[in-house]
C-alpha cells in the first residue's frame, strides 16, 4: 500500500484494466476506468484512494504530486476478489513530491 497525504474532501477511483471503461464514472467497483491516462484527468486531493481491481495487470504509469502531511493520506489499494485478490502489477509507478509530501 502507497500513502501520500495532506487534507480535503476525499473521493474513491476504481481501476479495472478487464472490465473498465474510461466513459464510466469511475466512482464505483461497478463503473470503473479503464486507465491510467483517464485517472492522470483528475486532480487527486488528499485523502483519495485510488483503487485497483485485484488481479488486474495495469500498464502505464501514475504521476501524484501533492503536498500534504500523515493525517490524510492518498492511499493506492485494491477492491474486488479477482483470480489473485493480492496481485496487482502497475509498471512504470512515479510519483512526485512536492514541499512536505510523505510516502509509506
Amino acid at each position: 500500500m502507497i500513502l501520500l497525504s495532506s487534507n480535503l474532501v476525499a473521493n474513491e477511483y476504481y481501476l479495472s484494466s478487464s472490465v473498465g471503461s474510461d466513459n464510466n464514472a469511475g466512482k464505483s467497483n461497478d463503473s470503473p476506468w479503464k486507465s491510467f491516462d483517464r485517472l492522470k484527468k483528475v486532480e487527486l486531493k488528499p485523502g483519495d484512494k485510488i483503487l485497483l481491481k485485484s488481479g488486474d495487470i495495469f500498464i502505464g504509469s501514475i504521476s501524484i504530486e501533492i503536498q500534504g502531511e500523515m493525517s490524510n493520506p492518498i492511499i493506492i489499494s485494491n477492491y474486488g476478489d479477482g483470480k489473485n485478490p493480492a496481485n496487482i502489477i502497475v509498471q512504470n509507478l512515479e510519483i512526485v513530491f512536492r514541499k512536505s509530501a510523505l510516502l509509506h
